[in-house]
C-alpha cells in the first residue's frame, strides 16, 4: 500500500533531524567558539518604516507652463477627467507601516508606467522624517486616452472603412471602453470592447468583447489574475472565444460557394512561482486549451462538390470538423534587472529596460 501524504510528512520529519545530527549541524559548538546567527536582520532594521503615503495627480497638460496655456491644451484639460486617487492607490505594492524597500517602490513605479493612461514620467519619492520614518509621495500625470478613429478606402467597386471611439480611462477609473464599426470585403461588423484591469477593486482583470457581424456573431472574455509583482506566488485565469461566420474560398479568381464555420475556444491556466524575488524569477505555468471547429453548409449556397477541380486536385469539399485538446507546460527562469533611463528615444520620458 502506498503511504499517504501524512505518513510521508511524518517520515520526513523523523529522518531530517537524524541527517542533521549525522552532519554535525545540530551538535553544540565547542567551548569558546563564537556562535554566528545566520539569519538576516529584520527588514524593519534595514529600511525605514513608511509613515504616510500621498498621491499627487496632474492633468494631461501642465498649465503652469506658459507654452501649455493655450487652446487646444486648455480645452483638453477641461474635457479630460483626472485619474481618481483610488485608482492610483490600488496599484501600490506597499502601505503605511511597512518598510520602504526601494525595490518595492521601484516596482510600483514600473507598474504605473505600464498603465496606458498614466504618463511614463511618474515617480515614487521617499522623503525622510525627523523620527527616522519616511513619507512616500507618488507623482503621476495623466495621458490623453480618448482616440476617435475614421478611415475610408476604395477597392475596385467596393468601399471599405472603419469608424470608432476608444476611451482608455473611462471617467478617470482606469477602465477601457471601445466602440467600433468596420466594413471590409468579407463582412460588416460593429461591436463593443470593455477592459477592467482591477475588477471590483481586486487583482483580477476582465476583458470582454461582443461583435455583431453581417454573417454571424463574435464574442469573448478573459478573466485573469496575473503575476502583478515579482513577489507574487500564484496566477491564473480562464477565457474563451466564440464566433460564427461564412467563409468563402476563391478558385481561379472567382468566389466559390461559401460555408459556415462555427469556432469555440476555451483556455484555463494556472501559474506558480517556484522562486519569487527581485534577483531571480522561476515560474511554472500549466494550461488546458480546448478548440472546436464545426463546418456546415450555408443555406442558399450551392454544394461545394459542384466546384470544378483545380490543378488536378480533388473536388473541393466541406472541411472536416476539428477538435483539439491541448495540455501545455511552460517554465520560465530569468534573472531580474531593470534600469530606468530617459531620452532613450529622444523623448523626455522614463523607460524601464
Amino acid at each position: 500500500m502506498t503511504p499517504g501524504p501524512g505518513r510521508r510528512a511524518r517520515a520526513g520529519a523523523f529522518v531530517a533531524p537524524l541527517l542533521l545530527i549525522a552532519s554535525g549541524a545540530l551538535l553544540p559548538p565547542a567551548l569558546g567558539q563564537e556562535t554566528v546567527d545566520p539569519s538576516p536582520p529584520p527588514v524593519s532594521d534595514v529600511y525605514p518604516i513608511i509613515a504616510s503615503i500621498r498621491i499627487e495627480r496632474e492633468d494631461v497638460f501642465d498649465l503652469t507652463h506658459r507654452e501649455d496655456r493655450h487652446f487646444p491644451y486648455t480645452l483638453a484639460n477641461r474635457l479630460h477627467v483626472v485619474t481618481r486617487e483610488a485608482v492610483i492607490r490600488r496599484e501600490l505594492l506597499f502601505t503605511e507601516g511597512e518598510p520602504a524597500d526601494p525595490r518595492v517602490l521601484y516596482e510600483t513605479e514600473r507598474n504605473l508606467r505600464r498603465l496606458g493612461f498614466i504618463h511614463p514620467n511618474c515617480r515614487v519619492e521617499s522623503r525622510p522624517r525627523d523620527d527616522g520614518r519616511v513619507d512616500i509621495v507618488v507623482h503621476t500625470r495623466d495621458s490623453w486616452t480618448t482616440r476617435p478613429e475614421f478611415s475610408l478606402r476604395r477597392e475596385g467597386n467596393r468601399t471599405t472603412g472603419r469608424a470608432g471611439l476608444h476611451e482608455g480611462n473611462l471617467a478617470g477609473r482606469g477602465k477601457n471602453f471601445e466602440f467600433t464599426f468596420k466594413r471590409d470585403l468579407d463582412r460588416t461588423s460593429d461591436g463593443l470592447l470593455y477592459s477592467d484591469p482591477r475588477l471590483l477593486g481586486t487583482r483580477w482583470s476582465l476583458d470582454a468583447s461582443h461583435f455583431s457581424r453581417s454573417d454571424g456573431l463574435l464574442y469573448g472574455f478573459d478573466l485573469e489574475r496575473p503575476f502583478f509583482s515579482l513577489l507574487t506566488k500564484a496566477a491564473g485565469g480562464v477565457g474563451g472565444t466564440h464566433f460564427s461566420q461564412v467563409t468563402t474560398l476563391r478558385v481561379d479568381g472567382h468566389d466559390a460557394p461559401g460555408f459556415r464555420q462555427v469556432h469555440t475556444e476555451a483556455l484555463l491556466h494556472y501559474g506558480r512561482a517556484l522562486a519569487a524575488g527581485y534577483e531571480r524569477a522561476q515560474r511554472l505555468d500549466l494550461s488546458l486549451s480546448l478548440k472546436d471547429d464545426r463546418f456546415e453548409v450555408e443555406p442558399g449556397e450551392p454544394p461545394l462538390a459542384a466546384v470544378k477541380p483545380v490543378g488536378g486536385a480533388d473536388l473541393i469539399a466541406l472541411p472536416v470538423d476539428r477538435r483539439f485538446r491541448i495540455l501545455g507546460v511552460e517554465y520560465l527562469d530569468q534573472r531580474v534587472g531593470f534600469e530606468k533611463v530617459n531620452y532613450l528615444d529622444r523623448f523626455d520620458r522614463y523607460q524601464d529596460i
